[in-house]
Parts: C-alpha cells; sequence; structure tokens
C-alpha cells in the first residue's frame, strides 16, 4: 500500500493505493491521524487505487472518522471499487463514510 497526502480547498486528500489489510493498516491509521492533527478535520480517502480493504484497514479508517468527527469534521470517500462499497455496506459503515463519484463531487459535499 502507498498513500500520497495532499490538501485542496481546506480538505487533507488521502489517496490509498494497493490494499489496506493486516500488514499496513497501523501505518495508514497513524499517516491518517497525524494529517487530521497537522491539517484539517476534513478528509477525503480518495479509493481510485484502492483494490482490497480488511477489517483492519476499515477499523483505520474509523479511527480517522472518530477523530475528525470530535474535531467537527468528517471523512468522505471518493471513487470506491465494487468490493469496497460492498464491505462498507455490509459493516454497516457506509452511512458514516458517504461516497462520491469524484473527488470535486465529494470536496463539494463538505
Amino acid at each position: 500500500m502507498d498513500t500520497r497526502i495532499t490538501s485542496q480547498s481546506g480538505v487533507t486528500i488521502v489517496e490509498v493505493q494497493g490494499k489496506l489489510d493486516t500488514t499496513n493498516a497501523h501505518t495508514f491509521q497513524a499517516q491518517m491521524l497525524k494529517a487530521i492533527d497537522d491539517g484539517s478535520a476534513k478528509v477525503l480517502i480518495d479509493c481510485t487505487n484502492l483494490g482490497y480493504v480488511s477489517s483492519a484497514g476499515l477499523r483505520s479508517i474509523l479511527a480517522a472518522g472518530k477523530k475528525t468527527k470530535a474535531l467537527g469534521g468528517k471523512v468522505l470517500l471518493c471513487n470506491p471499487n465494487a468490493m469496497v462499497r460492498e464491505v462498507l455496506e455490509i459493516t454497516g459503515l457506509a452511512p458514516m463514510f458517504p461516497s462520491f463519484s469524484s473527488r470535486e463531487e465529494a470536496i463539494a459535499a463538505f
């Protein structure tokens, strides 16, 4: 898994590439929480190149969601593939992390 963190219009954008699973979820979570501490409580996870997310990966996203909520912000997703959407729906997390079909659409939703 590779991540790239940037900012656009006051939104912290986290691009994830590869698999988000037990081997890297802790690192991903640490990167997310640091980005929130350093920047904005508005976080967009760009899932365009995210091929797989495990329960450990979901927990790291959930930790970021809880932190942003405590700061008055939120975490949104854009471009999740069918598997990622299905995992969010099955776990009941889809309402907590709304998904959008484009980065621009998600940024506008903040």
